[in-house]
């Protein structure tokens, strides 16, 4: 692992907090689908896949992931530019069909873009003056226009709040950052026009006119909404759920398990399953305020971002408060690739806490 790191300095609370989460996930990936059925025993399979993630991403030193950052991540986009080229699942083209398991690059390459602007940003510091701000722009942009190609909005979705929290710990000035909000908000319009389909245009349309579009691109937010608001305090209880169990609300055990909590588990199992997530995301951003190392501290915050914000997109969809898009619940949602990622960023998190390396200079890899 290399001498600087100790397992004294292993912050077993994550791990903690992720293994409710996953416990979380299987009951209710199971209860979902009526019976114990095969998808929890491969959410089983995924967890395990995950652990085996994780304990790699401890294990390796990140500083050797930060000086080959800029390889990984051209092969990042190349594996985006391949799967363009695939059979769509679902009217996207997002993962790569390998029989036994179907992988979602855009899952991983979210990682991979965390490390390499990380690298950047402890390279220079001319991101400090507003022209600066181009060149991770452009590392953000590439494969945010990529991901949203495919379509996949929702992962999409993730990439501008993270560059934001990494430019903020970074040093950028706040009065810049707010100038690159107010235009990303004028260039919503070009979004709309360019990269956003006509489905993904209807449910913001649905969103804001539910009632409208009841039957149609509003009935996963309204049917979803239904389900929580019918667990009450306590819920139905596990397997339980009359609206779940008949198929009322569509992905149930994938962007909209949070319904199925709710509906089985009630506001108390809500309230816990949101205050876990809360707790990890604590215990993440407290380890990048302790690391002196700034590139560490960049991909703690980064890697802590992008888990913190796909959570708030999934609870804010399931309960209306976004439009509908697929985002998956970390560590809770079916699904491999969004299990084994979500694994491997916690796994580099506590990987910078242990290691802490003494601050270097701005450029270590001149």
């Amino acid at each position: 692992m290399g001498e600087r790191a100790t397992y004294r300095r292993f912050d077993w609370f994550i791990p903690a907090c992720v293994a409710i989460l996953v416990t979380y996930g299987v009951l209710f990936v199971g209860s979902a689908r009526g019976v114990a059925s095969d998808r929890a025993m491969k959410q089983l399979l995924w967890i395990g896949f995950g652990t085996g993630a994780f304990l790699a991403a401890v294990y390796v030193d990140y500083m050797t992931l930060l000086r080959h950052a800029y390889a990984l991540y051209a092969a990042g986009m190349l594996a985006l530019v391949l799967v363009l080229f695939t059979r769509p699942i679902n009217s996207a083209r997002s993962w790569f069909d390998l029989g036994f398991f179907k992988g979602q690059p855009s899952e991983f390459v979210k990682l991979i873009w965390v490390i390499a602007i990380a690298r950047l940003l402890a390279s220079h510091e001319n991101y400090k003056r507003l022209s600066g701000l181009w060149p991770p722009l452009v590392l953000t942009f590439l494969p945010l226009a990529l991901v949203l190609k495919q379509p996949d909005l929702g992962t999409g979705m993730l990439f501008i709040p993270a560059l934001f929290a990494m430019l903020y710990a970074a040093g950028a000035r706040a009065r810049h950052l707010a100038l690159m909000g107010g235009s990303g908000v004028a260039g919503a319009g070009v979004l709309w026009a360019v990269f956003m389909h006509g489905y993904q245009k209807r449910r913001i349309l649905a969103w804001l006119n539910p009632e409208e579009y009841s039957a149609t691109e509003a009935y996963h937010m309204l049917s979803a909404r239904t389900a929580i608001g019918s667990g009450g305090l306590f819920g139905k209880g596990l397997g339980r759920g009359t609206l779940t169990q008949l198929s009322y609300v569509p992905e149930n055990d994938t962007d909209l398990i949070y319904s199925c909590v709710a509906e089985e588990w009630g506001f108390v199992g809500c309230t816990a399953l949101v205050i876990v997530f809360a707790l990890l995301t604590v215990s993440c951003f407290a380890i990048a305020r302790r690391v002196r190392e700034p590139q560490g501290r960049l991909v703690a915050i980064g890697l802590t971002a992008v888990i913190a914000f796909q959570t708030v997109v999934n609870l804010w969809v399931a309960v209306g408060l976004l439009p509908t898009t697929g985002v998956p619940l970390p560590f809770v949602s079916y699904g491999g690739s969004s299990m084994i990622s979500c694994f491997a960023a916690v796994g580099l998190i506590v990987n910078v806490g242990m290691r802490r390396h003494a601050t270097l200079a701005r450029d270590p890899f001149a």
